[in-house]
């Protein structure tokens, strides 16, 4: 077959066309994997889901160790926001409304806010002699609840048994000290220094979640009583809700 010089130099046009088409076809895709790997690279946790961080329940202590201090959110209590007041004891004993005011306003601090903090708390002995300085040995306790319908849910809380210092005025008692049982290694030798001869009494309460359970349900169901609220259940972190007494 004999093609013409206009024809040949067409054909040679047309193929010179295609492969430049092919060769910058090639590298545009080769461009696109490249970038998609060096995107990867740069941020290698893009699709990695963000860790979540669940409440943990707390570990049981040994047996003849007490209750280590333990570690709630949401709107300040007496917010605009928040739909509970704030807790304060309905009894008229003095010294454990002092030891609640401390409790849930100084103790308090040491953990995220949320709609209500109420104490727990058994107190092992007392010395009055000195109304200067007033002694409590307790084992005292805080927990930080989240309102969801009728039901208070468990946030956050905390053992915090010690010997507190209390001050004696016309209006009350006032905590000015405390001191408080040691985390870890020291945590056994720091409770028996500070209870003394009422370690026993205080290792008694301390190692009794049941009775320490009845307690807490007990401060809740006042506060509850107290303040005329609809809360019939409060939910710990993992378990079933309790009704409250």
């Amino acid at each position: 077959m004999k093609f013409s010089r206009t024809k040949i130099i067409i054909i040679i046009a047309a193929a010179l066309s295609m492969l430049l088409c092919f060769t910058s076809c090639k590298t545009n895709k080769t461009d696109a994997r490249e970038t998609k790997s060096e995107s990867v690279e740069q941020n290698p946790d893009a699709e990695k889901v963000a860790d979540t961080q669940p409440v943990q329940a707390a570990e049981k202590p040994a047996d003849d160790a007490p209750a280590a201090n333990q570690g709630a959110r949401n709107a300040p209590e007496d917010s605009p926001a928040n739909p509970l007041p704030a807790y304060q004891y309905p009894g008229d004993d003095p010294i454990p409304k002092a030891i609640s005011d401390y409790l849930t306003h100084e103790i308090a601090k040491n953990y995220p806010p949320a709609d209500v903090c109420i104490p727990s708390f058994s107190i092992v002995g007392t010395d009055a002699s000195n109304p200067d300085d007033t002694l409590v040995w307790g084992d005292f306790w805080i927990f930080n609840y989240k309102l969801e319908n009728d039901t208070l849910l468990i946030e956050s809380g905390g053992s915090h048994p010690g010997l507190m210092h209390l001050k004696k005025s016309d209006d009350g008692y006032t905590v000015t000290k405390m001191d408080v049982v040691a985390d870890g290694a020291d945590n056994l030798k720091s409770a028996k220094e500070i209870f003394a001869d009422k370690y026993d009494d205080f290792h008694k309460i301390n190692s009794n979640q049941d009775e320490r359970e009845k307690i807490r349900l007990q401060f809740i169901s006042d506060y509850v009583k107290a303040n005329k609220l609809s809360i019939t259940k409060v939910k710990d972190s993992g378990w079933d809700p309790v009704l409250l007494p």
